[in-house]
């Protein structure tokens, strides 16, 4: 989260209130594991072309098809497990 949070102080883009956007990044990005989390941030800072701060939509899309995948797998090895196989 905090390079997020230097990236948008770098930029000047304004943030009315920092640990209001904190919480609010944290719990609508919570579920991403950390390695993808940051890939998609960097992926977003090379890729935002607007003078925003990136909505969590946009930085979550430059990893979804490997978070859906690492998903299913882990979905499928808890059920080997639970089934034997």
């Amino acid at each position: 989260m905090e390079k997020l949070l230097d990236w948008a102080e770098t930029f000047g883009l304004p943030m009315k209130d920092e640990a209001t956007a904190t919480a609010f990044y944290q719990a609508s990005l919570a579920d991403l594991p950390e390695d993808l989390l940051m890939e998609a941030i960097k992926l977003t800072i090379v890729n935002h072309q607007y003078h925003t701060l990136p909505k969590p939509a946009d930085i979550r899309k430059h990893v979804s098809e490997d978070y859906a995948r690492r998903k299913v797998t882990l979905m499928r090895a808890k059920a080997a497990l639970k089934f034997g196989r």
